[in-house]
């Protein structure tokens, strides 16, 4: 599995360090939104391109080179936007739905040991 954090003010809030992470930074930001690139990292595409150069057995990791030599694809900026956007669009819904779903398992744990309790 592939982990891809996305820190917009490094020196406000919360961070992480670890010598197991590659950090990498968008320059500028006008070719290639970080969002959209968290995505690409996080896709089939990114994987397939690393599962069989990772090393290590209970850690598999990458080699800086590894990573420098990934190819990532780069639309247009408005061509990111909306991939970055649904993929956003996509895990709130996922969220919303997963709480919609423990919210109803509650609800019916909570009438089962009623009705057996009763």
């Amino acid at each position: 599995m592939m982990f891809c954090f996305i820190q917009e003010r490094m020196s406000i809030g919360m961070g992480c360090c670890s010598t197991e992470f590659h950090v990498l930074r968008v320059k500028d930001g006008v070719e290639l939104l970080p969002e959209y690139l968290a995505a690409i990292l996080r896709s089939r595409l990114a994987l397939s391109q690393t599962v069989h150069m990772m090393t290590g057995n209970t850690h598999p990791r990458l080699t800086n080179d590894d990573v420098a030599n990934l190819t990532i694809p780069i639309p247009l900026l408005d061509v990111q936007e909306s991939i970055a956007g649904e993929i956003v669009w996509r895990r709130d819904e996922a969220r919303r739905l997963r709480g919609e779903a423990e919210a109803g398992w509650e609800g019916a744990k909570g009438w089962f040991e009623g009705e057996l309790l009763a």
